[in-house]
């Protein structure tokens, strides 16, 4: 069990390794191909402020990522878990505590996460109440930071299509060719992350919680209203805090306590739970 524990935490560092290479790389090859290339001053300008601002916001959230983990403290105050104990129903095994609706036990950090969404293997570090915010913002300045790049390298390639170019720098064509497809590729995958983690942000349900609630509905044919749903604005609230900051931090959610359009004990209701009850009704 140890020696799986340390391969498991040896694959995380590879690949947030890996994530951080391909970062830096297309940051500093950016810094030189603005500088090698010939493209009209207005051009190249403009493609530096639009690449290096989202692209520097990228690095930054990347930082707050990895600092704010979300792990639930190990030990609670008598008197606050005494007062509070109706939003700690849960009881965690493992960490030998009680804790909130919400939390998981991630079984790679090996610590309870507060509003836990889901363990990123490329970062290495479970994605959760106090950094979702950070790591939405990290894929949108990701998805526009690439995107730039990629317009920037198409643009030089379609100006340079009749010209000797390619014939007089073969290693740096080489390199803005091979970089505009991890560019291209780069973009889809940002922006398809995105586009599944905003959904989420909006409807105030985290990955977790889709795919249970999709297997209770496999198991119950039933829906179940998302308690934790109150509405778009007030959803993106939660998580991107005040909009007069322009979303750039900030968020309205503890991961402790949560407003609900009705009170409930789990949602999405647990299928052993369900099953446990139909035993009992039936005995």
């Amino acid at each position: 069990m140890r020696i799986k524990t340390r391969e498991t935490k040896k694959d995380s560092k590879i690949k947030f390794l890996s994530t951080l290479c391909i970062l830096l790389y297309l940051f500093i090859f950016t810094q030189i191909l603005l500088y090698k290339i010939e493209i009209p001053i207005f051009l190249k300008t403009l493609s530096s402020i639009l690449f290096n601002i989202p692209a520097l916001l990228t690095f930054i959230y990347l930082f707050f990522i990895l600092k704010n983990k979300g792990y639930l403290p190990n030990t609670v105050d008598s008197s606050f878990l005494a007062q509070h104990l109706r939003y700690f129903k849960k009881f965690c095994n493992r960490c030998q505590m009680y804790r909130p609706e919400r939390s998981h036990h991630c079984s790679k950090c090996n610590r309870c996460i507060k509003k836990m969404d889901h363990h990123c293997i490329w970062l290495g570090v479970c994605i959760n109440n106090d950094n979702m915010g950070h790591f939405v913002r990290f894929i949108f300045f990701g998805f526009w930071s690439s995107f730039i790049l990629f317009a920037t390298q198409m643009s030089f390639l379609l100006m340079n299509r009749d010209k000797n170019f390619y014939k007089k720098n073969v290693v740096l064509a080489v390199f803005i060719i091979t970089t505009t497809l991890v560019t291209a590729i780069t973009s889809i995958i940002t922006f398809l992350f995105f586009k599944t983690a905003f959904r989420n942000v909006m409807k105030n349900v985290t990955f977790l919680e889709k795919e249970k609630y999709v297997d209770y509905q496999m198991f119950t044919n039933n829906e179940v209203t998302n308690p934790y749903d109150r509405g778009v604005w007030k959803n993106i609230r939660d998580v991107l805090g005040d909009p007069r900051s322009l979303f750039l931090f900030g968020r309205d959610s503890d991961g402790i306590f949560f407003e609900k359009t009705y009170e409930c004990d789990m949602w999405p209701p647990s299928c052993k739970e369900i099953s446990r009850r139909r035993e009992i009704q039936y005995l």
